[in-house]
């Protein structure tokens, strides 16, 4: 069974493409995550039975492409999150999700192995670690602004049928 994130609103992102495309691709059975470390703890304990892929969205606000992250680490900035909480950690540790093995990159997305400093990074730190018999990947989507949610969810489907024919 495979399980999709997406991310709530936070600071000047008041319309999250990750969770109206976690929504869409997965209906109901999508988790809606707020921009909460504390929100990502959780879940990390309790990702639904059964899960053995973890397909996780969160948005880039200056990306104009949609993007596999091949790679998260344990570094954390400054950020604060919905909670007005923050986490600073420096970076230790390294881990690679392996959902998107096989999968190469092509014009409908591009591989990062910079998921960011913030939740993104988090959350897919922390399942991956974890959850080591869970399948994780995690793909940063851009604005709709810059990209258009027809495109992305045309391109996110793509991608699907792709982790699912695995």
């Amino acid at each position: 069974m495979i399980t999709i994130t997406g991310f709530g609103p936070f600071g000047r992102v008041k319309h999250n493409p990750s969770g109206v495309l976690a929504k869409l691709l997965h209906g109901e059975r999508a988790v809606m995550l707020p921009v909460s470390y504390a929100a990502v703890d959780e879940f990390v304990q309790r990702i639904p039975a059964g899960t053995k892929q973890l397909l996780m969205l969160g948005v880039a606000p200056d990306s104009k492409y949609i993007r596999l992250e091949r790679a998260a680490s344990d570094e954390i900035g400054q950020i604060q999150d919905n909670d007005g909480e923050s986490r600073c950690w420096e970076k230790t540790d390294t881990v690679r999700g392996s959902l998107f093995d096989g999968i190469e990159a092509c014009s409908c997305w591009k591989d990062s192995f910079d998921s960011g400093k913030f939740l993104c990074n988090y959350l897919y730190y922390r399942t991956t670690k974890a959850r080591p018999e869970i399948s994780t990947g995690f793909v940063h989507v851009p604005p709709f602004t810059v990209m258009p949610m027809p495109i992305q969810l045309v391109r996110l489907r793509r991608l699907l049928n792709l982790i699912t024919q695995k």
